[in-house]
């Protein structure tokens, strides 16, 4: 009787973790992710080749468009986002 008593418990905490995992999960997941100030953020990008992608990303108030192939990177266009 105790070993049922003991994976009882088991069970239990194994369940509530669970499930905290599970609601805490989706919560961080709904909460809208912002940039703070003078952040980098890399909103998207799309693969051109295998090697050659083009990124969109977000620096101190300017939009920048990158394209990085295997000699490196190069800033495509520029522009302020406020």
């Amino acid at each position: 009787m105790e070993v049922a008593w003991q994976m009882l418990a088991v069970l239990g905490t194994l369940g509530a973790l669970f499930a905290a995992v599970r609601l805490l999960g989706r919560r961080a997941l709904s909460l809208p992710r912002r940039a703070a100030p003078g952040s980098l953020a890399a909103p998207g990008s799309i693969a051109l080749t295998a090697q050659h992608r083009l990124h969109i990303v977000e620096f101190e108030g300017r939009r920048l468009l990158v394209a990085t192939h295997p000699a490196g990177c190069t800033v495509v266009h520029g522009e302020d986002v406020r």
